[in-house]
């Protein structure tokens, strides 16, 4: 396998703060830390006065952010009535014994604070769309999350990319009653 660390370093904001003051700044919208050149774009954008890109503008942001548009414009809204494959908790963790099945975390770091399942692989929904290439598409994976709203979502997006991936049915709230190791 491989190691995100240094992408979420790189990417992740919260991980580029070195004080509290920075912190508390950030937190209260007085600066941003150094991003990549697509999420600057993205925030840039979502600043300014402009209503909506047209297509060229929009292909660009989302090109550049590694997120292919055709999958962002059909899953860009999470909705409850997710009809795609979903997998118990435990088909999930037979998956990751097997030799291409991973589990994907799609929580927020501050959600990691409760509790972690060992060999998951940490990647919040909001950097998906900077990371998934990286999957290798014969690969099975088991996307998780609090609940499984967001891993609804990933799923679907995911899939749509042509990933065989699977939402955990429950989220970890399942994953906790199916007795499944925790960290």
């Amino acid at each position: 396998l491989f190691s995100i660390l240094g992408m979420e370093k790189a990417n992740n904001p919260d991980l580029q703060i070195n004080s509290r003051k920075e912190f508390i700044a950030y937190k209260n919208g007085q600066i941003f830390p150094d991003t990549s050149k697509s999420v600057a774009q993205l925030r840039n954008f979502n600043l300014s006065s402009v209503v909506e890109p047209d297509d060229a503008e929009l292909e660009e942001m989302m090109t550049q952010s590694a997120m292919n548009v055709e999958a962002f414009r059909k899953n860009r809204i999470a909705t409850r009535s997710y009809n795609g494959p979903t997998r118990t908790s435990k088909k999930a963790f037979e998956s990751m014994q097997g030799s291409n099945g991973v589990l994907i975390d799609v929580r927020e770091l501050t959600e990691l604070m409760a509790f972690e399942i060992p060999g998951a692989i940490h990647v919040p929904t909001s950097k998906i769309g900077l990371v998934y290439q990286q999957f290798p598409k014969e690969w099975e994976l088991n996307i998780i999350c609090a609940h499984g709203i967001r891993a609804d979502r990933v799923t679907s997006t995911m899939r749509t990319l042509g990933y065989n991936a699977f939402s955990v049915a429950g989220g970890f709230a399942g994953w906790r009653r199916a007795g499944l190791p925790t960290e």
